[in-house]
């Protein structure tokens, strides 16, 4: 008899409604890619979607760089993935991957270098009432000079 009764108590807890809609999430963030110009700052804005019955974020994210050359211009686009594997409320590490691609224009008429590749690294947010803090660290594995990691942080809001 007790167990029917744990058994029953167990599909009612599994049995309640829980909430299963996707949140929308954007922000902006500063970057700073280690390149061949011995470091590049850059900006850029992200917009995704928090999946919450999984511990999943998936995002597109934009930034453009500002090369130390003169007349260069670098922009980068990624598409993500985020997965938290530790249910933490507030401070949340997590693990990110997903394809990046980078463009190098060069001062010089043409002179432009396209690279793509996929990405990978860690990182933590802070969850607060509405928005997220986030910072991360990741390397991305691009055809040709543009291999890099690059550290992100910035301010997301939900």
């Amino acid at each position: 008899m007790r167990n029917l009764i744990v058994g029953l108590a167990f599909v009612g807890i599994l049995a309640v409604p829980c909430e299963g809609r996707a949140q929308i999430i954007g922000g902006v963030f500063g970057a700073y890619a280690q390149d061949a110009f011995d470091g590049t700052p850059g900006v850029g804005a992200q917009l995704g979607l928090d999946i919450p019955i999984l511990p999943v974020d998936v995002y597109g994210s934009g930034t453009w760089f500002l090369p130390s050359c003169d007349g260069c211009e670098m922009k980068g686009w990624s598409l993500g993935v985020t997965l938290r594997p530790f249910p933490f409320p507030v401070v949340r590490p997590y693990v990110v991957g997903g394809l990046a691609s980078r463009d190098l224009e060069g001062p010089a008429a043409g002179s432009v270098i396209n690279a793509s590749g996929a990405f990978a690294g860690v990182g933590v947010d802070v969850a607060l009432a509405g928005f997220r803090l986030f910072a991360e660290g990741r390397y991305e594995f691009l055809d040709g000079p543009l291999e890099q990691a690059v550290v992100r942080a910035g301010l997301l809001f939900f």
